[in-house]
């Protein structure tokens, strides 16, 4: 998901019908923070070494990105933006923790 593509969300004025239509369906729906989740992008690092000429990966860091939308009581987008997901943490502690940040 680049920037372009949510380009359209305002705060206080886009409304879930119109990210869902936008974006499609989340991937992820938390119900109690009236918050859905995407994903936005990957980054990844390897390291390994190659032996007559096979390459063999020793180590491989992955992180994930989700790009979350708060929807108000009346559904209108309060909050978006994107968090990094932890290995260790599951997508409900990456929005959990990014509902404890401060709206940037």
């Amino acid at each position: 998901m680049k920037g372009d593509r949510i380009a359209f969300i305002q705060n206080g004025v886009t409304t879930r019908a119109e990210v869902v239509e936008t974006l499609g369906p989340p991937l992820y729906e938390f119900e109690s923070e009236r918050t859905i989740g995407y994903a936005w992008e990957t980054e990844g690092v390897s390291w390994g070494y190659t032996v007559l000429g096979a390459y063999h990966e020793t180590c491989r860091k992955h992180d994930g990105w989700l790009f979350f939308v708060r929807f108000d009581a009346g559904n209108k987008v309060n909050r978006h933006g994107k968090a990094r997901q932890l290995e260790t943490e599951s997508s409900r502690e990456t929005v959990l923790r990014w509902l404890e940040k401060p709206s940037e």
